[in-house]
Parts: C-alpha cells; sequence; structure tokens
C-alpha cells in the first residue's frame, strides 16, 4: 500500500515536471523576446527538466526497469535533444525556423515513447519518427512567427544569472552527493536515497544541464572554446565548480573595463 502510495506521487511530481517543462519549452523557442525566451529557459523548462528525470528515474526504480531499456533510453535520449535545441534557440539573436520545430519534435518523441512503451526496435523507430514529425509540423507556424528575435539590454544579464545560478547547484549536488551521501552510506550503510541511485543520477543530470547552458552562454558572450570544457571538468571535482564561477565572473568583470576603457578612448 505504502509503495503504491509512493509511485502515485511521484508519478505526479513527473507529470507537473514535465508540464513545466513544456510550458518552458515553449516559452524558449516561440516567444519573440529573447528576454523572455531566457526567462522560460532558467525559471520553466530547466527546473521542469530536472524534475521529470529524476522522478522518471525514480519510476523506472520502483517498477524494476533500466535504463537500457530501449524504450525508455530512446526517449530520455530524445527529451534530452529537445533540451538541447531550444537552449540554442533561447540564447541566439536570430532564430532559425528549423531548430524550434525540431526541438518540439524531440519532446513529441519522448513522450510518445514514454506512453506507449514499445519494445519492438522497429516500433521504437517508428515512434521516434512519427513524433519528430508531428511535433515539429505543429510547431512549424509558431517557429516561422517567431524567426526574427526582439533583443534587450537585460539579454545578457538573465542569460549571466541563469548560468550562475546552475554552476552553485551543479556544484552544490556535487559536494552533497561526494561529501554526504556517499560517506554516510559507507560509515553506516544508510542510503538517504533508499539505495535508488537517485542522488547521483540528479546530479548526473544538473551536470546534463550545465553544460547545455554553458554551451549556450559560452556563444553568447564569446568566450573561447576552453571555458566550456575547463566547467564540464570542473563539474567533476567537488569545490570546483565554485572556482569555475568566480573564473567566469572575473572574465565577465575584465571584458566589462576593457568595454568602458574602449569607448573613453
Amino acid at each position: 500500500m505504502e509503495s503504491l502510495h509512493l509511485w502515485s506521487v511521484v508519478r505526479s511530481v513527473k507529470f507537473l515536471g514535465l508540464a513545466w517543462f513544456l510550458l518552458g519549452l515553449g516559452g524558449a523557442t516561440i516567444a519573440s523576446s529573447r528576454c523572455t525566451r531566457l526567462r522560460a529557459t532558467y525559471i520553466a523548462m530547466v527546473p521542469g527538466f530536472i524534475l521529470a528525470y529524476a522522478s522518471g528515474w525514480l519510476l523506472m526504480k520502483l517498477s524494476g526497469r533500466s535504463l537500457l531499456t530501449p524504450w525508455l533510453l530512446a526517449g530520455s535520449v530524445a527529451g534530452l535533444g529537445g533540451l538541447h535545441l531550444a537552449f540554442m534557440v533561447s540564447h541566439r539573436e536570430r532564430s532559425r525556423t528549423v531548430s524550434p520545430a525540431l526541438a518540439w519534435g524531440c519532446a513529441s518523441s519522448a513522450i510518445l515513447l514514454m506512453t506507449v512503451r514499445p519494445t519492438h526496435p522497429s516500433w521504437i523507430l517508428s515512434l521516434l519518427v512519427v513524433g519528430l514529425a508531428l511535433g515539429s509540423l505543429g510547431a512549424w507556424p509558431f517557429a516561422r512567427a517567431s524567426s526574427v528575435v526582439v533583443t534587450d539590454p537585460k539579454d545578457e544579464a538573465i542569460a549571466w544569472n541563469g548560468i550562475r545560478w546552475l554552476t552553485w547547484l551543479e556544484g552544490a549536488s556535487l559536494i552533497f552527493m561526494v561529501l554526504l551521501a556517499m560517506p554516510l552510506r559507507a560509515a553506516t550503510g544508510v542510503a538517504l536515497d533508499g539505495g535508488t541511485g537517485l542522488i547521483g543520477w540528479t546530479h548526473g543530470v544538473f551536470v546534463l544541464v550545465f553544460a547545455q547552458a554553458l554551451s549556450s552562454t559560452r556563444r553568447l558572450f564569446g568566450w573561447p572554446r576552453k571555458e566550456w570544457t575547463i566547467g564540464l571538468l570542473s563539474s567533476f571535482i567537488p569545490g570546483m565548480s565554485f572556482w569555475f564561477e568566480w573564473r567566469l565572473r572575473r572574465r565577465r568583470m575584465n571584458a566589462g573595463v576593457a568595454g568602458n576603457v574602449q569607448v573613453e578612448d
């Protein structure tokens, strides 16, 4: 009875996360203002994605399934593809019609696979194609209407605050896992996540989202490619994410000073 109640609660949380993710996806890909797109990305799409993937992992564990289950793996990858495309669209000054349409296509494929749960490889591939086609065609008119993005001076501030908070949250999740959850389990045998691996999985989701955000933010601010590599490596070393955030802050401050000097000259 208790496990049935837990299943219902976790499933409700997953639906809530999915709805929040889709709401953010719409704002990130359809809004004509980049300021609105960035807000939708960090306020709705990112939290919804993390919530949906974390609760989805717990449902998978409660049902005794594995992430290597073909339909589950394909759906997870499709959802990640939608996140990747939406991040690119939300940070761009100009939006290509294909990218936001494909973002919705990926989300549609993920939902279709998670709903039908096909077992045969041919059915999995067919549902991927059907979901991609239906989602892309459905979003195409809206994507065309928002192909020209209205920029605002606030855009960079929103993107900057977004990557800063994600860096801190990712770093905090790693410290919690490595310096608290793992030692506690090794010393006492007590697993804070009930032995489901939820803590490690959630940190992994944070890393994936952080990598997507850093990639898009790097392009927006014109940072060198090495910043993405350094940032990704820092996400695997406890405490280094906070150093990386300081590094980004210092780079941004130096860029601002250089810009002021250039204007004065």
